[in-house]
């Protein structure tokens, strides 16, 4: 089934809207829990306070400046935080995500409360540096890959809990989605070939075939570390041929065999230093963990003023 409309269901653009605003709550909640209410420790809480936490109805004002060059991811969870830590504060944002940021750039300006803005400063910051981080990374994948046709997609190693934000992210450094999880593509990977005994005549052929009857509309993709699997795999409905840990020459030889009946896409060990090799072989997808695992905070700060 391999037209451009199919294909589209292999990758996503991942805009804010696509995330449920609970679930960005929660993830705030959660931190904000962590920083204030002792989350996570068993002992001694009873002691412990946060000395900023005090009343204090004096009003601030705060810029956040980023302090290294990035790509800005979260700008959007800045007001959130706010109100979830309480009333009166207000984030005039100078930018959005996706933007470019030298350092020095201004990206908004938070006036408030003191002791509200205070208290987030750290949980603000949390967010805007990781997902700026991986916005980064991502962006510098990006530019290896340079003029292909070949698209980056991201995989399921994230932040436990974090994945629709990273993911998010991704997107905000120029990537596509692969798949959300386990409920949005049906993938074979190596360990489904040796627990399920692909290896033996028919037996991929048929559980392939029964996928299909069960859910006909999702998207069927088969990891292969070996080229003789190439033609096990075109024996099936399988839409799409992953390539794991294939030097560049191998993909090339498991393209020729495919000859266009699948989409084809090249992961592991696909690094800053070995994308440039992949980039160009003709790939549908090339999806790599690095540019979100790898990935560094990026340098943003809140200035008092």
């Amino acid at each position: 089934m391999c037209t451009q409309a199919f294909k589209e269901h292999f990758y996503k653009k991942i805009q804010w809207a696509d995330i449920d605003p609970c679930y960005i709550e929660k993830c705030i909640e959660l931190a904000k829990a962590e920083d204030l209410h002792a989350l996570g420790w068993a002992k001694n809480k009873e002691t412990w306070i946060n000395p900023v936490s005090l009343e204090n109805h004096a009003e601030g004002e705060a810029v956040l400046v980023s302090r290294s060059d990035c790509v800005l991811c979260g700008i959007k969870m800045v007001q959130v935080v706010l109100n979830i830590y309480g009333s009166g504060c207000h984030f005039e944002s100078a930018l959005s995500d996706g933007s470019f940021l030298k350092k020095g750039d201004c990206l908004g300006k938070l006036k408030g409360p003191m002791n509200i803005l205070l208290s987030a400063e750290r949980v603000i910051l949390n967010f805007l540096q990781h997902l700026s981080g991986i916005a980064y990374m991502t962006y510098k994948y990006v530019n290896i890959m340079g003029d292909t046709n070949t698209r980056l997609l991201d995989t399921r190693k994230t932040t436990p809990g974090l994945r629709a934000l990273e993911k998010y992210a991704v997107a905000c450094g120029g990537g596509w989605s692969h798949r959300k999880g386990l409920f949005d593509r049906i993938m074979l990977k190596d360990n489904d070939w040796g627990a399920r005994g692909f290896e033996r005549p028919g037996v991929l052929k048929s559980y392939i075939d029964e996928l299909k009857q069960r859910a006909p509309l999702l998207p069927i993709e088969v990891e292969i570390d070996r080229l003789d699997q190439v033609e096990l795999v075109l024996d099936t409905q399988a839409d799409a041929i992953l390539f794991d840990n294939f030097s560049a020459e191998a993909v090339l030889q498991g393209l020729a065999l495919t000859q266009g009946r699948v989409y084809t896409e090249a992961s592991g060990n696909i690094t800053q230093e070995t994308l440039s090799a992949y980039a160009h072989l003709g790939l549908d997808f090339i999806s790599s963990g690095a540019i979100t695992h790898q990935s560094v905070w990026s340098d943003i700060g809140m200035d008092w003023l």
